[in-house]
């Protein structure tokens, strides 16, 4: 993990900062940031940004907090910039509509590593669609304050925290990421809702990352009837801290709603139904309680 040398010199009327060990003078805020990360095709340098952007804007929070309130805070974030339309991406792995993907009889691999591989490459991609949510509603008419920021650059942390462990379990069985075929399936709820921020939360933080709490249990049987307890372990660690993002997501989906007026639980089904269709059980209610959401959000989604 990159150090910062927080005994830095910081101009906040001009929006950059100088830091020992870093090349120099170089613009420091999230949408560079988030552009950095979005722009590379190095898995590892996408996890190590984003890192080094958490980093960051922890060791900045003392003064951002004197600043929040009185529009002291916008050199953190850096102006607007034009979101990608792709982030860029390795020459592999093999990227296939998820409908195409070949099961891992087909690969003749291992249950175990096809499941691994598969992880690494859903984590890899929640990185880019967390800086991309950053990047692209950077100007939401809602005004989005610093507090929503800060907790998708944590969000965006632990999803780069989790790809370095899965690639490190793919590398500890002869396995690197990009060697077996993945799929395009997150991206493309990302590309769904670019222009709708509830739109977005509700699929990624409160679908999508809640599902992983719905897999959670299945998952680590899975790999300890594989034999691999050192992968069940990890996917247990990476599962339980996914109860934190969509926390996150509840609270600012919620947010969301109350500026705009709105019934969180029926605009929640609304964007459920636009973007996903429906959310099949089985359910972890529990899991899914522990972060907040009851049954009512996801009870009357099971059909479409």
């Amino acid at each position: 993990m990159i150090r910062f040398a927080f005994g830095l010199r910081r101009s906040l009327d001009r929006g950059y900062c100088v830091q020992a060990g870093l090349g120099g003078t170089r613009e420091k805020n999230l949408m560079s940031y988030a552009e950095s990360v979005l722009r590379s095709a190095d898995c590892e340098l996408k996890a190590s940004q984003t890192k080094e952007a958490f980093e960051w804007i922890q060791g900045m929070k003392g003064n951002m907090d004197s600043a929040e309130g009185g529009g002291g805070t916008e050199w953190v974030l850096g102006p607007s910039r034009v979101a990608l339309d792709m982030p860029s991406r390795p020459r592999k792995p093999i990227l296939l509509p998820p409908r195409e993907m070949p099961s891992h009889k087909q690969l003749k691999v291992p249950l175990a590593d096809y499941l691994l591989h598969c992880l690494a490459h859903v984590e890899l991609n929640a990185i880019d669609v967390v800086w991309d949510t950053i990047l692209r509603f950077r100007s939401e008419p809602s005004a989005l304050p610093l507090s929503f920021y800060m907790d998708m650059v944590s969000i965006a942390a632990d999803e780069a925290r989790h790809f370095t462990l899965l690639c490190a379990r793919l590398r500890a069985k002869n396995l690197s990421y990009g060697s077996l075929p993945a799929h395009t399936g997150l991206w493309e709820y990302a590309e769904k809702t670019k222009y709708d921020f509830k739109g977005r939360i509700a699929t990624m933080q409160l679908v999508q990352e809640a599902r992983a709490l719905d897999s959670w249990d299945r998952l680590v049987t899975k790999f300890k009837s594989q034999g691999d307890l050192e992968s069940s372990r990890i996917i247990d660690q990476i599962c339980r801290e996914e109860i934190d993002h969509v926390k996150k997501g509840l609270y600012w989906f919620n947010w969301i709603c109350r500026k705009e007026n709105l019934d969180s639980v029926l605009t929640f089904r609304e964007c459920v139904r636009s973007y996903v269709g429906k959310i099949p059980p089985p359910f972890n209610d529990d899991a899914r309680a522990t972060a907040g959401m009851s049954r009512e959000w996801y009870d009357s989604l099971q059909e479409k």
